[in-house]
């Protein structure tokens, strides 16, 4: 196993995928998929993001695969995050896997990004972008990527609506195209998949309603609590507009790595005033010393505008 470098921490990981017997639980299709089953008073559904993070690191490190380079990172709507919440490029990722020494053979032949909403959309998808970096087939998710702790990862299909609750642990219905379809069903009330076993960044970056509610009134003034939020939405419900309003919010409170993901979001509209815009803050954040790369690297060619 190889790790990335460790600003990013994308897990790079290598040998023979593990075969995961599926307990009785998961198996049993005669159950209700139904938010009703979460006991959200639960110590585990209780348990901080970062302990969450870091089950779901683990079992992503338990995920290994001998014919691809694999990349297991926290993302969402075409975005991948560091766990500075800091927003990782495409050609920065690029740069990652080519330093590393397991980029080579049938490595470099193929790269999974183990990273939801990694391929959403025809030509412009972070995976797109990727494998038009390194030059070569990268294989995203256009759903949900969870890791299982006995080394499973399962590409699934996104939550409808109307069972994105504020809940932390859901139900899932998984869909993977390399593995037959199953469902995982609550047994009962309060007998929700356990996250020390079963996790996706969706489930660790949500949030229960009381939560919500002690942010929404700190980050009137409070720059972490304003790109929780910002956090949340973008990675958890996947609601671009409020994600934004958020990201504005806590970049105006003095968040430098809000405000590097504020410009990376403003460099990717291709907007001309955008753009400038974006190019502002790039100033602003190189003259203060902050240590982020310059987005303005990446965005050469950012002549190429939509008016």
């Amino acid at each position: 196993m190889v790790r990335a470098l460790s600003h990013l921490k994308a897990t790079v990981v290598s040998a023979s995928l593990v075969t995961l017997a599926l307990p009785v639980s998961l198996q049993a299709q005669d159950k209700p998929l139904s938010v009703e089953c979460i006991d959200s008073n639960s110590e585990v559904a209780q348990a901080p993001t970062e302990a969450m993070t870091r089950w779901l690191s683990s079992h992503a490190e338990s995920y290994d695969r001998s014919d691809a380079f694999t990349i297991s990172a926290t993302g969402a709507m075409n975005r991948v995050f560091a766990p500075s919440g800091m927003l990782v490029h495409p050609l920065q990722m690029a740069e990652v896997v080519r330093r590393s020494s397991s980029f080579s053979g049938d490595k470099a032949k193929l790269v999974e990004l183990g990273i939801s909403g990694s391929s959403l959309g025809d030509t412009s998808s972070y995976a797109d972008q990727l494998s038009a970096a390194l030059d070569t087939e990268v294989q995203g998710c256009d759903g949900i990527a969870y890791y299982v702790n006995s080394g499973l990862y399962l590409c699934a299909a996104a939550l409808k609506e109307t069972e994105a609750v504020n809940n932390r642990l859901l139900p899932i219905g998984f869909h993977p195209e390399q593995f037959p379809m199953f469902m995982a069903f609550c047994v009962g009330k309060g007998q929700s998949p356990d996250p020390r076993t079963l996790l996706s960044s969706q489930a660790a970056y949500g949030l229960f309603p009381n939560e919500l509610a002690e942010l929404d009134a700190a980050a009137k003034s409070d720059a972490a609590a304003a790109f929780r939020l910002y956090q949340y939405y973008w990675i958890a419900k996947q609601d671009r507009d409020s994600a934004l309003s958020w990201l504005e919010k806590s970049a105006n409170l003095g968040s430098q790595i809000a405000q590097y993901n504020l410009a990376y979001e403003l460099f990717e509209s291709a907007k001309v005033e955008q753009i400038e815009r974006a190019n502002g803050v790039m100033d602003e954040l190189v003259s203060s010393g902050a240590r982020l790369p310059d987005l303005r690297e990446f965005y050469t060619n950012s002549g190429e505008t939509n008016e």
